[in-house]
């Protein structure tokens, strides 16, 4: 279960014994659905710095995502890295969370 859980939950990088190839199996997964699935959703100004996006968001994790640095480091704006990663959330490739205070006033 463990394996299971650290390798990800599709069959096929699951029956892939060597990392290097289930790491591969996802990459190309992930410009998969950037190419066909994100261009169906919405206008796309800047498709080719999706796979930039989505690993500059998944280094993020467990972080406050400032979309004007990212946007800094992409070339775009961060209205832009805003929509973009709205449309990852669609394809159910991220979910954003909001911040946790454990003040009621905040």
């Amino acid at each position: 279960l463990i394996r299971k859980i650290m390798v990800g939950g599709y069959p096929e990088p699951l029956g892939r014994t060597i990392q290097k190839r289930r790491v591969a199996w996802y990459l190309q997964y992930v410009n998969s659905i950037i190419q066909k699935d994100l261009r169906d959703l919405g206008k796309l100004e800047h498709i080719d710095v999706m796979p930039r996006l989505v690993r500059l968001l998944a280094i993020q994790v467990c972080q406050l995502i400032d979309y004007t640095e990212i946007g800094n480091k992409l070339g775009i704006s961060h209205q832009t890295v805003t929509r973009y990663v709205r449309l990852l959330e669609q394809l159910y490739l991220f979910e954003t969370l909001p911040a946790w205070h454990s003040n009621s006033i905040k």
